[in-house]
């Protein structure tokens, strides 16, 4: 069988998954094409794989040109393929326009508002009715793909990579955080809005217990945070913005930061910054960083 993947610009989870799902049909014997930017076959090396991959510019915003280009080049690519299965609402819908009927997986949640909110609107239309299976990665996009009128929706299994082996043991890791006896809250996460990082931020406020009982001035959680910002989708990088990683932040009390490298503006706070939305401790939203 002759299998086409078409995905956009990704630096994580989603390049992750693909190149599981293309190492599991290279090993039955199946022919398997990658279509996307050059900087996904530069990270994930899916041609090291055994797929056969071409470059084709799917970018992360809108370009009226390069969409058009994108669309005629899916097209011409996938002509001979039995499957096409898009990854992200931008690969999927460009593939649906491509040729008819493709697979597409929908990773994450539609977030941005204003124009590019309208365009991604449409995006969703287009794959709605235009894909032949709509794969999403949690019931609330399947809801909203099956409102669009998306005619066979299914649930995508998005198995998570394989732990490393441990290097430090769990109080050392407590004592490079300085969190003491409190307990601490980990995610493993882009930080972007569309993650819902704020239910995060809810329940590590707390009240927390002291000897059972719940206190409103007990002390708060200590956050980690073992991920990108959204310069890192764009720019390819491991960590937050301009490539550096935000390590943690005490989430009660006060919205404090502990970053590299300088990640975030002078004065920013790093769950304003991570959840895209007012903080319901420190009210300051990331425009005012």
């Amino acid at each position: 069988m002759r299998v086409a993947f078409v995905l956009g610009t990704t630096s994580g989870g989603t390049g992750r998954h693909v190149l599981m799902l293309v190492e599991g049909l290279v090993r039955r014997g199946h022919q398997v094409l990658v279509v996307g930017p050059r900087s996904v076959e530069e990270q994930f090396s899916f041609g090291g794989a055994g797929a056969r991959f071409a470059e084709v510019a799917v970018s992360d915003r809108p370009h009226p040109v390069n969409d058009l280009r994108a669309v005629l080049a899916i097209r011409r690519l996938t002509r001979g393929a039995d499957v096409v299965h898009a990854h992200g609402l931008r690969a999927g819908a460009l593939a649906a326009l491509g040729r008819r009927g493709p697979v597409v997986t929908l990773h994450n949640a539609l977030t941005a508002g204003g124009f590019v909110g309208l365009v991604y609107g449409v995006l969703e239309r287009i794959v709605a009715r235009r894909a032949g299976h709509v794969l999403t990665v949690s019931p609330d996009l399947a809801e909203r793909m099956r409102r669009l009128g998306a005619r066979d929706v299914r649930a995508a299994l998005v198995a998570a990579p394989a732990p490393r082996p441990a290097r430090r043991t769990p109080q050392e890791v407590r004592d490079e955080l300085g969190a003491g006896d409190r307990p601490i809250l980990l995610t493993v996460a882009r930080l972007a809005q569309q993650k819902g990082l704020e239910t995060l931020l809810d329940v590590a406020a707390g009240p927390w217990p002291i000897d059972g009982n719940a206190s409103v001035g007990a002390p708060g959680a200590v956050g980690a945070f073992p991920g990108g910002g959204p310069e890192t989708s764009r720019g390819g990088g491991s960590g937050g913005v301009r490539g550096s990683r935000c390590s943690w932040w005490p989430v009660r009390g006060r919205c404090g930061g502990s970053c590299s490298a300088g990640s975030m503006p002078s004065g920013c706070r790093s769950c304003c910054w991570a959840t895209g939305t007012t903080c319901r401790t420190c009210w300051v939203r990331p425009s005012r960083c």
